[in-house]
């Protein structure tokens, strides 16, 4: 009895999903003409009539011996000749087979949505980046991190000219660079050893890297050397880093090199020796 009820269960399951499973297809139809669709339709293409085979080869209006025309030059049979489908076809047909073609209006609507995101992204683009000055060598305040080089190299009026920096005022960059003030002809560089008094920081939250050492010369694939500004920034993070030992010194980016705790993470930013290992970041 309980056979009997489970396998009435399972049939009657599998009627209440032959609808949602066919509605799953296209709505495929057969209007006569080589390669025309009535208003409102458009041409099925080869990977709908490949999925649903059956479906397509005894579509509305479609005959047994039927041959129709696809998208792209295909053709599909009926199924008098096996449900066949050919992604080109060179024989002239008498017919094509058609799907519902999207509503033009939504289409234009989504068409215009996105000229609309593109024209706000290019905006905020030329806007460039919201740029502030702060007192200190490579600090910003909380909600601030530190300018990049590549920022200030697309917009250096901008960086040169922002709230709190002065005509003279040389201040620090991501990475250890730096970024003049117009009395300076605005002028920036990506590496600068000097000492400065303040910092050029833009809305965001600082990206704490990921240091990580290895032994020789060359961080793995997926790895790059750490930089001297990253080290700086975040000394204690170096310094103890996974695979870090107490009296290690790790090689940097630009021949510069960093300390372990042992030497009190002590970093610079040049140095000719030979060195075992290499400070990465991902």
């Amino acid at each position: 009895m309980k056979k009997i009820l489970l396998a009435m269960g399972i049939s009657v399951l599998a009627i209440g999903l032959m609808p949602a499973m066919s509605s799953a297809a296209p709505k495929f139809r057969y209007f006569k003409g080589d390669g025309t669709c009535p208003r409102g339709w458009r041409l099925a293409s080869y990977g709908m009539v490949k999925r649903f085979t059956a479906q397509a080869c005894r579509a509305p209006g479609m005959g047994r011996w039927h041959i129709v025309r696809l998208a792209g030059g295909g053709s599909q049979d009926g199924w008098g000749y096996k449900c066949r489908n050919r992604p080109r076809d060179g024989r002239k047909l008498g017919g094509s087979l058609c799907v519902p073609a999207p509503r033009r209006g939504l289409q234009r609507l989504a068409k215009k949505l996105k000229q609309r995101k593109m024209k706000q992204r290019i905006k905020k683009s030329r806007r460039g980046p919201k740029f502030r000055a702060f007192k200190g060598d490579r600090r910003c305040p909380r909600g601030w991190r530190l300018a990049s080089y590549g920022m200030v190299k697309r917009f250096p009026r901008r960086a040169c000219r922002a709230p709190g920096m002065g005509q003279w005022h040389i201040v620090r960059l991501a990475g250890g660079g730096s970024q003049d003030g117009w009395g300076y002809k605005c002028r920036n560089r990506p590496r600068d050893s000097r000492k400065l008094g303040g910092s050029l920081c833009v809305p965001g939250r600082p990206r704490i890297p990921k240091f990580r050492a290895f032994k020789g010369a060359r961080c793995p694939r997926g790895w790059r050397r750490a930089t001297y500004g990253m080290v700086k920034r975040f000394p204690r993070r170096a310094c103890r880093a996974p695979g870090m030992g107490r009296w290690h010194i790790a090689r940097l980016a630009g021949g510069g090199s960093q300390d372990g705790w042992g030497y009190k993470c002590r970093n610079r930013p040049r140095d000719k020796r030979g060195l075992g290992h290499s400070l990465c970041v991902r």
